[in-house]
């Protein structure tokens, strides 16, 4: 084309005649070739060539700088003005068809005639996702080829299915993105509504490929790629985001087919449709959903994903399709939508750097099929495969950024993607990585690969003073050792602090719930860091004991020539024996070992008690809000409660009870639906309804005789009045705690009356304090139960003295209280009923007796039962619990009486005030937990 022939435009329009004749031939489908076509017409050859190649590549000249340099060169200046050429370079269903219009008419700069009054010609689908349709659409007004991005059937405005949660979702990716205005965000250019109602907004068609296709290049070394060039566009699509979060968007779903390469280098970040702006409730619910049999809901929700493909998406609490988990942030796969923020997306660039770097996304190695299910649980369980086992292994930088990047507490990642990105771009021009290594020595290691003569050059004065630097080397030494005896110093009273902190915080990492995970594995990696010093000041100690003399055979009779170095060795023993004591490996003892089980745990519940038992949640959350089968529920919606497994309707109360997995094994129901009792089964709750009930009671009174409801011979002041108290709905364990489920929670049983005794671990834990059991029951997610609560559950639903009558009598296999049998055992040392043997001299294991109409056992005697509050009943109750504000001092109350008691303490209404640091062989615990209701 080195020729430019004369009047050239004359010759375009010969040429294009010619070929607006060959598509209508190759429309009509008549056997012609475009080779054909050159070889008639000779002279327009170069000119008809020009226009197939448009044509072909669906560009028109103004959109591709190639072709737009070759027109001009061929046909002069004036062909950018031509409009008629963008009609002949239009895809051929825009040229004359048999049996359709000829082609449009061109028009001055300012738009086409055009009858339909359509814009936009539609021409094909480009992508289709859970946010929207991409098609590739003609711009009849600007001649040009755009994306358009339409809602996708069934959403609003679509035809069939209305499903308006949709509509602002579209509505906020498209006004997100336009407000996006970065070269690495693709701009949208419009919003509207179609011809067939269809909500819509237009944005640049990226022409290139998704970055995977760019990694595998890069990893086999083809077409120009190698793995710098290829961090160079991680380094800008780290830019890309970091400027959305500059502007309070996170964009919450990225991986490598959601960033784009251009042929010239430019790097896209696509598909804002789950982006969240900060500060504002996002539209879309990104937990992960389960399906009835557990597995999570793949992209066909009808279906599950078995495909074993790991590229199935996942469906989301609120239906939003979402790609795999393999690039999710710990935090966001767990469901924690609260915990997910811009170190979020941080980590998910990291998976993405992790997938260049590896050949394959994190937890999917190389040829291996895996369901999506299965990569969640594998990032909820920790992180993924080294890096340092890839073969050949990566760049040693690359991989500590990785590293950094995708860190499983949030707060050891970068702070943010431009922070990454500088990284990456110092690793590209041979600067140090901060995330690798830092100092003096690295930064002039650096500079000296980049400037090898200047350093070269350099050398030689260095060693020119070398000489005179041997004369101080004596004293540097001795310099060097004095800071190193200091610096130990330092690092002992650091370590003193520090482990004295990790103990504190390991207190305050409970319950076990996933929501913990995180900060638990940076816990641990903390105290493992710390744990592993104590060979260090075990040498440290040593070289102290050097310098004393022992005075006697006691293990600490040291004395040492200054009292400073007996104060160094005193306290650095103390820290030696306590890492000891940190590191241990029994549970029970050892804080890490304590913090690892906890993290097995949180890492687990959620599986254990909602995944593998979905279908009895399904069937739980159904029959509780059937008003006709569950009618003492009214309708309750409920969603499965974590931590619980639902173990079935009791026959007698029609209430549904729970096991609490945390606590023991989930017990089974004997053929007659009586629950099995055993040592090692975990709590078991009731749900109980909420509702109004009155509590207290009130001595008889002229007019009120016993019998009246809550009319008492017993009642004392503090138990009126009488008064309604409104109660949510909750969680009340069946039974008393029993130590078997105290020594699983803290490895440690307090009773006095225990299996060495004679007892088992089946009976009730006693010599509980109050403090002690508000702390055990909160690491387990649980709470003591309200007065109003206990009050409610240990009446069953009555109103009569006791839950079994107004007669002392009618307790009869129904309590456990001082009686013949304690009288035979212990003649004389507590009053008995004489009428009364329940067969136990001391409390009875847990559901010995007859259980109340709520299907609750043991709240008449057996053990005191601690609660919460110690309020007066003048003082209003809150709403939800019943609790009242403390205003007794330091006395609080039990409730229920005991086997050292008689009838009268027995009482529902009864109240017994007592100090909370109390602790007896007939004083225990029973838990409530809260529910937490389905709010959608």
């Amino acid at each position: 084309m080195s020729d430019i022939p004369e009047r050239a435009p004359d010759r375009l329009t010969r040429a294009e005649a010619k070929f607006a004749e060959f598509l209508r031939m190759k429309a009509e489908n008549l056997n012609v070739s475009f080779e054909v076509l050159c070889a008639k017409n000779p002279d327009d050859a170069t000119a008809l060539r020009v226009l197939y190649s448009i044509y072909d590549e669906g560009r028109s000249a103004a959109e591709n700088p190639t072709l737009g340099s070759r027109l001009e060169k061929f046909f002069g200046a004036t062909v950018v003005e031509r409009t008629a050429l963008e009609s002949v370079a239009s895809p051929p269903d825009d040229a004359a068809a048999p049996g359709g219009s000829p082609p449009r008419e061109a028009l001055p700069l300012g738009g086409h005639r055009r009858d339909d009054g359509a814009r936009y010609d539609m021409k094909e689908e480009l992508a289709r996702g859970g946010m929207g349709i991409i098609l590739r659409v003609w711009d009849r007004d600007l001649n040009r080829q755009i994306a358009m991005k339409v809602l996708p059937p069934g959403a609003r405005g679509s035809p069939a299915g209305a499903l308006p949660e949709h509509l602002p979702r579209f509505l906020e990716e498209a006004q997100v993105t336009a407000q996006l205005d970065h070269p690495g965000i693709v701009p949208v250019h419009e919003l509207g509504v179609d011809a067939n109602g269809r909500l819509y907004f237009t944005m640049q068609l990226v022409k290139g490929g998704e970055l995977k296709g760019i990694f595998e290049l890069a990893r086999a070394g083809k077409d120009g790629w190698n793995v710098p060039r290829a961090v160079g566009v991680v380094v800008k699509a780290c830019q890309a985001v970091a400027y959305a979060h500059a502007k309070g968007v996170i964009h919450r779903d990225l991986k490598p087919a959601n960033v784009m390469v251009g042929r010239f280098g430019e790097v896209y970040v696509m598909d804002w449709g789950l982006a969240k702006i900060v500060g504002k409730k996002s539209l879309i619910d990104l937990r992960p959903k389960h399906d009835s049999h557990g597995s999570l809901t793949t992209v066909h929700s009808s279906q599950r994903d078995d495909s074993g493909s790991g590229d199935a998406a996942l469906v989301t609490m609120d239906g939003t399709i979402i790609g795999t988990p393999a690039y999710m942030a710990p935090e966001q796969a767990a469901g924690q939508v609260e915990e997910v923020d811009h170190r979020s997306d941080v980590y998910s660039l990291g998976a993405i750097l992790y997938s260049l770097l590896a050949g394959h996304p994190p937890y999917m190695p190389p040829g291996v099929r895996i369901s999506a299910r299965t990569i969640l649980a594998r990032v909820l369980d920790g992180p993924p495969a080294p890096l340092h086992r890839v073969n050949p292994p990566p760049p040693a930088e690359l991989v500590a950024v990785c590293e950094k990047a995708m860190a499983r507490a949030k707060s050891e990642r970068y702070p943010g993607a431009l922070e990454m990105s500088e990284d990456l771009q110092a690793y590209l021009d041979g600067h140090v990585v901060k995330a690798y290594e830092g100092g003096p020595v690295a930064q002039l290691r650096k500079w000296v690969a980049r400037n090898r003569s200047t350093a070269v050059a350099a050398g030689a004065a260095v060693l020119a003073i070398i000489a005179g630097l041997l004369s101080v080397v004596a004293i540097e030494t001795r310099a060097n050792r004095e800071l190193r005896e200091e610096n130990d110093k330092v690092l002992r009273l650091s370590d003193v602090k520090r482990l004295k902190d990790y103990v504190e915080e390991a207190d305050a990492l409970w319950p076990c719930v996933p929501e913990k995970s995180a900060a638990m594995e940076s816990w641990l990696k903390r105290a493992a860091e710390l744990a592993q010093r104590i060979d260090l000041h075990r040498d440290s100690l040593r070289a102290l004991e050097r310098q004393g003399t022992k005075s006697g055979a006691g293990e600490g009779a040291w004395t040492f020539p200054t009292p400073e170095i007996e104060w160094q060795h005193d306290a650095l023993k103390d820290l030696v024996a306590g890492l000891e004591s940190f590191s241990n490996a029994d549970p029970s003892i050892g804080a890490i070992a304590s913090v690892r089980e906890r993290l097995d745990l949180a890492r687990t519940i959620e599986s254990r008690s909602l995944t593998e038992h979905a279908r009895e949640w399904d069937e739980a959350v159904r029959s509780i809000a059937d008003a006709s089968a569950c009618p003492a529920y009214g309708g309750l919606r409920i969603e499965p409660q974590l931590g619980l497994v639902p173990l079935g309707r009791d026959a007698r109360s029609g209430l549904w009870e729970f096991a609490h997995v945390s606590t023991g094994s989930a017990p089974e129901r004997e053929p007659t639906g009586v629950i099995h009792r055993s040592a090692e089964m975990g709590l078991v709750f009731v749900l109980l309804p909420g509702g109004n009930f009155k509590m207290g009671a009130e001595a008889p009174s002229a007019g009120r005789k016993v019998g009246d409801p809550h009319c008492d011979p017993s009642a004392r002041a503090h138990e009126g009045p009488v008064h309604e108290v409104a109660l949510d709905p909750f969680f009340a364990s069946k039974y008393e705690m029993t130590q078997g489920q105290w020594l699983r929670a803290t490895r440690r049983n307090p009773s006095k009356f225990r299996p060495e005794t004679g007892f088992s671990l089946l009976h009730p834990v006693e010599l509980v304090s109050l403090a002690e059991a508000r702390i055990v029951l909160a690491r387990l997610g649980l709470e003591l139960p309200s007065e109003a609560q206990w009050e409610y559950l240990a009446r069953g639903g009555t109103t009569s003295v006791w839950w079994t009558g107004d007669a002392a009598k009618s307790l009869d296999h129904a309590a456990n209280l001082a009686d013949g049998s304690l009288e035979r055992e212990a003649p004389g040392a507590y009053p008995t009923l004489r009428w009364l043997d329940d067969g136990h001299a001391r409390h009875a294991p847990v559901g010995s007796y007859l259980p109340n109409p709520f299907g609750i056992h043991d709240t008449v005697g057996n053990v005191w039962e601690w609660v919460s509050d110690a309020g007066r009943y003048a003082d209003p109750a809150s709403p939800g619990k019943g609790e009242r504000p403390s205003s007794s001092g330091t006395m609080s109350y039990i409730r229920g009486g005991s086997w050292t008691n008689l009838a009268e303490s027995g009482r529902s209404a009864n109240r017994f005030a007592y100090k909370g640091e109390n602790r007896d062989s007939d004083l225990g615990v029973r838990p409530v937990m809260r529910l937490k209701v389905n709010s959608r």
